[in-house]
């Protein structure tokens, strides 16, 4: 019986899987990856309001786990996308993901939001993780009750999402006021199971 019950329990166990990289083991084993997981954000063209802040840091804890912790670096102004890279050095060398925050009241153009994200990736050491999150906030606030505002969403998510694609940069959208985790978590997943 012991032995039956010994055979048993291997083959039980060999067929038992889960997968380590799914957002609760992720947050789980967050703790105990020696210290604070570390978000950096730098934003371009773009300062969030207080109001924002909340809602990155459980864009932070969603990602990197519950002790995670979030270092909003300066605006990089419109103009200055060469020296993006200034925006890393100094910074948390430890950081676990880089995200680029970009307002959706802009449209992305490539002389400028993509000479930024080319800049902030050559500037990340490896295995360093960067994605670009695209804060709809504002701009929802702009249009307002208008006829055909959900069709303008539309549009700029679909001309920022294609844009990110082209440069091989995972993107998320988000109302940082009433961020929806599990859709930033899904438009993640790529990043985040990327090693690090």
């Amino acid at each position: 019986l012991a032995a039956l019950a010994a055979w048993q329990a291997r083959r039980r166990s060999r067929g038992f899987k889960f997968d380590l990289g799914e957002p609760y083991f992720r947050r789980l084993a967050g703790g105990f990856a020696g210290g604070a997981a570390r978000l950096r954000v730098v934003p371009y063209s773009y300062t969030p309001d207080e109001a924002a802040l909340p809602g990155l840091r459980a864009v932070a804890r969603a990602l990197l786990g519950d002790d995670a912790d979030v270092t909003l670096r300066p605006a990089v102004v419109f103009g200055a996308e060469a020296r993006a890279g200034e925006a890393l050095l100094g910074s948390d060398p430890q950081a676990s993901l880089t995200l680029a925050l970009f307002s959706l009241a802009a449209t992305p153009e490539t002389e400028n939001h993509g000479a930024f994200l080319k800049t902030l990736r050559s500037g990340l050491a490896p295995p360093a993780r960067l994605a670009a999150l695209i804060d709809e906030s504002a701009y929802r606030r702009r249009l307002g009750e208008q006829g055909g505002a959900d069709q303008r969403l539309a549009e700029r998510r679909d001309a920022w999402r294609y844009f990110c694609q082209t440069l091989g940069i995972d993107a998320a959208f988000v109302d940082l006021t009433a961020p929806d985790l599990a859709t930033i978590e899904r438009d993640f997943e790529r990043t985040l199971a990327a090693p690090a």
